[in-house]
Parts: C-alpha cells; sequence; structure tokens
C-alpha cells in the first residue's frame, strides 16, 4: 500500500530541515529560484568539513601488521608500522639503549633471547600507547571544533554531516583505545611467558653428591 503524507506534514519536515532558512525565503518579495535553490542547499550537497581520511591519516588508523610482527621487526631494526609509532619506537631505542638488548636475541643463553623479545614487545607497545594518545587528543581538539560549528548551524543538512564527522572521530578513538589494550595483554602475556619459560630452566647447580655411599 502507498503511503501519502500530507502537505502539512511535509512542509512540516521542510520547516525542520532547513529552519532559519525558510525565515530568509520567505523575506523575499517572490518565491523565485534562488528561494528554491537556498531550500535544496539546506539539506542537500557537500559542505567544507575535514574528514581527515588524507594518506598518512589512512595509513595510521591501519596500524601495523601485528603485534608479534612488529616486535620482531624492532629486534632486526626494520619498520614496524605507521610513521608515528615507527618515530616513537626510535626515539624509546635512542633514550633506552634498546640496541644492545635487542642483540640478545641471537644470545646462547635463553634467558637473554627471552629477554631481547620481552624489551622489543614493550618497546612496541609503549609505541603504540604514545602513539594512540597523541592521535586521541588531535581528534578530541577536532570535536571541539565540530562543537563549535554545531552552534552556528543553520539547517539540518550541517548539523547532520557535523554528527557524522563526531561519529567518525569516536570510532577513531574506540580504534585507538582497543590497539592499546591489545598491546599492553600481548606485553603482559609475553612477561609471563617469559617468566615461565626461566623457572623451568635448569639453575646450572647439581644435587649434592653423597660421598660416603
Amino acid at each position: 500500500m502507498k503511503v501519502v503524507f500530507p502537505p502539512v506534514v511535509v512542509s512540516g519536515l521542510l520547516l525542520a530541515a532547513t529552519g532559519p532558512l525558510v525565515q530568509e525565503v520567505y523575506a523575499q518579495e517572490t518565491f523565485n529560484n534562488n528561494s528554491v535553490h537556498l531550500l535544496i542547499d539546506a539539506v542537500s550537497g557537500r559542505k567544507p568539513f575535514p574528514v581527515n581520511n588524507g594518506e598518512a591519516d589512512v595509513a595510521a588508523r591501519k596500524g601495523g601488521p601485528g603485534l608479534w610482527e612488529m616486535a620482531n621487526a624492532a629486534l632486526s631494526c626494520e619498520t614496524v608500522g605507521p610513521g608515528g609509532i615507527q618515530k616513537t619506537l626510535t626515539e624509546f631505542c635512542k633514550r633506552y639503549g634498546l640496541g644492545d638488548a635487542f642483540a640478545l636475541r641471537n644470545d646462547k643463553l635463553l634467558s637473554n633471547v627471552n629477554n631481547a623479545h620481552v624489551s622489543a614487545q614493550g618497546a612496541v607497545t609503549a609505541s603504540i600507547a604514545e602513539d594512540s594518545y597523541k592521535r586521541a587528543n588531535a581528534s578530541m581538539g577536532r570535536i571541539n571544533g565540530y562543537i563549535a560549528a554545531l552552534e552556528t548551524s543553520n539547517d539540518l543538512k550541517t548539523s547532520v554531516d557535523i554528527n557524522t564527522r563526531v561519529m567518525t572521530e569516536v570510532a577513531q578513538q574506540l580504534n585507538e583505545t582497543l590497539r592499546t589494550q591489545a598491546a599492553i595483554a600481548s606485553a603482559v602475556g609475553s612477561y609471563l611467558m617469559v617468566f615461565g619459560a626461566d623457572g623451568a630452566q635448569r639453575d646450572g647447580v647439581s644435587d649434592p653428591i653423597d660421598l660416603n655411599e
């Protein structure tokens, strides 16, 4: 069954969508083509708001290939992920002298090898957290701008566009949160595995021998 809305309902929806623009239209002496375009533009078309979907933004949202893969890449001084994470990791390596720790990956002692892997995992986790923190702060700064724009919005289309971009920022912040939580969980798991592996190794001291037997 086809539903036909009464003209008064359609007029009401148009009024709600266009808001103050209706006053501008009716202020004109005649309802001309310019009036029509004003109403149409209020509920359609593109609005000049940043979408933050450039090449760098897309690359940063991808993160890295995987936490284990990124830690292994760090051990070999290879690229671990996007620019922000990679830059932070490089700074951490210099600050804490992690090059020597990473070099233990080829040591004969299992404990030293494990220490190298845990150090790499920790460095990757700290780098992800640092980058996510900065990206989340930048996102909140953009949301403040959207809120200010919303306060001066004159039509429904602009308000919907702003709300859509706010939801995009929320999705990005959720992504940063999940990424950081996953990195922390991976680092904790790696530490516990190393702890167990070290505990299972013999300490090199033999049981005492009774010379009287």
